[in-house]
């Protein structure tokens, strides 16, 4: 990316990393590490242009969640109620 004159690398990472959640301390640690990498990555490249920027994807249903989706719903209300409305996730398009 230095030779190219600069670009952008896209790390992902979870809402738990910016906020905690209970129960699972290990998991929203590794999160926040995530997290305060792309910050300390983006320090140091941003004099060679390149933007490094974390996607913080909110809950998807998948083979792990897909248990929850009658829980899940209920809890995504209870969380985006108390959320300010620029911090809502929007929906993910696809499945």
């Amino acid at each position: 990316m230095c030779r190219a004159g600069g670009g952008a690398i896209v790390i992902t990472s979870w809402n738990t990393g910016l906020n905690g959640e209970a129960n699972r301390f290990r998991y929203a640690t590794a999160k926040a590490g995530v997290l305060n990498l792309m910050r300390s990555v983006a320090i140091d490249v941003a004099a060679d242009n390149i933007r490094v920027n974390a996607v913080c994807p909110g809950p998807t249903l998948s083979g792990m969640t897909k248990h929850l989706v009658g829980v899940a719903a209920g809890a995504v209300r209870v969380v985006a109620a108390n959320r300010a409305p620029a911090t809502l996730d929007t929906p993910r398009a696809g499945r």
